[in-house]
């Protein structure tokens, strides 16, 4: 649909393991002949553009990451590529139900990879993609940073809500349903006509009707990530007409 009609966008925002599950989706969308490694290995791509990527506290390896996102990012099969995160204070200070006194990615970081965090031997766990300090440790990723092609917000900030770099979320599970960030990952799409749209963003999520388009733009848009009824694929009600 998608190559026979060059006026719909793919837009993709992936919240914690959806950065895992969308990663060979990613591959398939964007590899021009075939995919070289992972679980599509072999099969032929797709060789699409994605307009943008989002991801929101990724839970996946920066290994995962670089092996699944970064070549996609760097010959600029995806047009925007932004990452949001918890500050590791802000991830120090969250909690998975009172048992573990750190955020979830902290808990999967240090526990829940092939290898564990071992004191004195391994003492900061398996570097995930969504934790500042693995991050500020990274030198491709930060170079990533640094050249703009990855786009970083931390939070929580004070920036102002609208604006590109704004994100409320004080826990890791509360950036989807947090009025900065949906406003933020909207924003990030420069050629977004919320108001053609009739776009709407509150703490219960993005509501939207279409109405005129604007740029003669039609928007595809998928959400994996983690809610309170399991996986969901979000997808904008325009869509319908698609």
């Amino acid at each position: 649909m998608v190559a026979k009609d060059p006026t719909i966008e793919i837009h993709v925002v992936g919240h914690s393991a959806g950065s895992i599950l969308q990663a060979p989706l990613i591959d398939l969308l964007t590899t021009v002949g075939k995919i070289p490694s992972g679980p599509l290995a072999g099969e032929v791509g797709m060789g699409l553009p994605l307009a943008s990527v989002t991801l929101w506290a990724p839970a996946c390896t920066i290994e995962l990451f670089k092996a699944h996102y970064l070549r996609a990012i760097e010959t600029k099969r995806i047009g925007a590529f932004s990452l949001f995160t918890l500050t590791d204070k802000a991830e120090q200070d969250d909690h998975c139900a009172h048992v573990y006194h750190k955020s979830l990615l902290y808990l999967v970081s240090n526990a829940f990879e092939e290898k564990p965090r071992v004191p004195w031997i391994s003492p900061d766990g398996t570097p995930i993609l969504g934790m500042e300090k693995f991050i500020r440790s990274d030198p491709k990723v930060t170079g990533l940073i640094d050249l703009g092609s990855v786009h970083w917000v931390r939070s929580p900030n004070d920036e102002p809500i609208g604006s590109v770099n704004a994100s409320r979320s004080t826990a890791h599970g509360a950036f989807d349903d947090d009025t900065a960030t949906l406003q933020s990952t909207l924003a990030l799409n420069p050629r977004e006509d919320r108001s053609a749209f009739g776009v709407s963003v509150s703490a219960r999520g993005v509501v939207a009707s279409r109405s005129a388009d604007a740029d003669g733009v039609r928007r595809a848009g998928a959400h994996f990530g983690p809610r309170r009824r399991g996986i969901r694929l979000r997808s904008s009600s325009w869509l319908r007409g698609l």
